[in-house]
Parts: C-alpha cells; sequence; structure tokens
C-alpha cells in the first residue's frame, strides 16, 4: 500500500492560506486610516475584522458612535478587562430569537416536566 501522507503533506503546503472567511488582513496604519474616517459604517465593519491589528482595536473601543464600540467590545483582540471597560449601551428592549433549525426547543412547544 503507497503511503499517502507525503502526498497529503505537499498538497497541504501548496495550498493558499486565504484570510479567514474573507477578511482582508492590514497593516497598522492601513487600518488606521479606515477607523479614523468619517464613515461610521466603515469603522463598525473594520471591527468586526478578526485581523485588525490590536492596537487598531484598542482605538474603536473609544470610538464615537455605540454600535462602534459594541462591535469592537465582540473582537477577539480585547482582553475581558478591556472589555469590560468598554462604553457599551446595550438596549434591554432588545430581544433576539434563535432560529427553530438551531436544536433549540421551542419555547411556545416544550413544556417543563
Amino acid at each position: 500500500m503507497p503511503d499517502i501522507r507525503a502526498e497529503a503533506r505537499e498538497l497541504y503546503e501548496e495550498a493558499p492560506a486565504g484570510p479567514p472567511d474573507g477578511w482582508t488582513p492590514m497593516t497598522a496604519e492601513e487600518a488606521d486610516v479606515l477607523v479614523t474616517s468619517g464613515d461610521v459604517v466603515a469603522r463598525e465593519r473594520a471591527a468586526h475584522n478578526p485581523l485588525l491589528p490590536v492596537e487598531v482595536v484598542r482605538k474603536l473601543t473609544r470610538a464615537p458612535g455605540s454600535r462602534v464600540r459594541l462591535a469592537a467590545s465582540s473582537h477577539p483582540a480585547p482582553t475581558e478587562d478591556e472589555r469590560a471597560a468598554i462604553d457599551v449601551e446595550i438596549d434591554p428592549e432588545i430581544r433576539y430569537r434563535l432560529p427553530v433549525d438551531a436544536g433549540w426547543p421551542d419555547a411556545r412547544t416544550s413544556r417543563r416536566t
């Protein structure tokens, strides 16, 4: 039986490694231009980029606009202490619904026993 591990390893090493989920890595200088722009939507989208440099994410945690700060608070870069210090307002009236097909029981039809 031929050993296919070497061939698989070779193919794996040749495969292009792209950014996760189509996000684009950028330098701190490129990101800084984006996050200091007046475009709130661009800043919020940048805050969702998991490849954004940490120092730029920290700037976004102090940015004007609560949606930008909220997006930055969910970025993987901040520590829990940094995340807790972000000024984010959560509207208590917002309710989220999980999709029915998420595997969770539907509260309207299931009963506790």
